[in-house]
């Protein structure tokens, strides 16, 4: 699949074998991030000017089931997601999915996923990136990653080119 910027995307994971549950979340997740409701930022999960990056909108959706808020972070134009385990024990992230988030999506990584991707006009070769840098630093657009989202939860795209210790 090509990119708006038109970076092919050769190898994206399946994650069709993930629970019930977390594929609910994750076509919500992709509903959100094709809806326009978010605008697409960079640099943190939710920065101060309203916008989010792809993993902050996957924090947004699930804010309210984890009891969870936005926070001002640390940093100077960063909000934090906060909110307290079952254990009682409370977590403050506001780059990474909490492992909280990470696990009700049943994503391999704090960062999402891996995948293999190629060419562009910056011909950046092939090299594999997480969600993080496909928003961050490739541009692709919020439907970009929906539908490579999209993609892993219907069995992936050569699936076999992301060794599992890459996930």
């Amino acid at each position: 699949m090509k990119l708006t910027n038109g970076i092919e995307i050769t190898a994206i994971p399946s994650l069709a074998e993930v629970t019930p549950e977390a594929k609910e979340r994750l076509r919500k997740w992709i509903d959100a991030l094709r809806s326009g409701k978010y605008t697409q930022g960079t640099g943190g999960l939710c920065l101060n000017n309203g916008s989010f990056c792809c993993l902050g909108v996957a924090c947004d959706i699930v804010k309210d089931e984890l009891n969870a808020s936005w926070v001002k972070g640390t940093a100077e134009d960063t909000y934090s997601f906060k909110g307290i385990t079952p254990e009682g024990v409370e977590f403050l992230n506001y780059a990474l999915l909490p492992f909280r988030v990470q696990n009700l999506y049943r994503l391999p990584r704090q960062a999402g996923f891996q995948v293999r991707a190629e060419g562009g006009e910056e011909k950046i070769g092939s090299r594999k990136y997480r969600l993080t840098s496909l928003n961050d630093d490739l541009g692709a657009t919020f439907k970009d990653i929906a539908n490579i989202i999209e993609i892993a939860v219907n069995g992936g795209l050569n699936p076999t080119e992301i060794i599992e210790q890459d996930l």
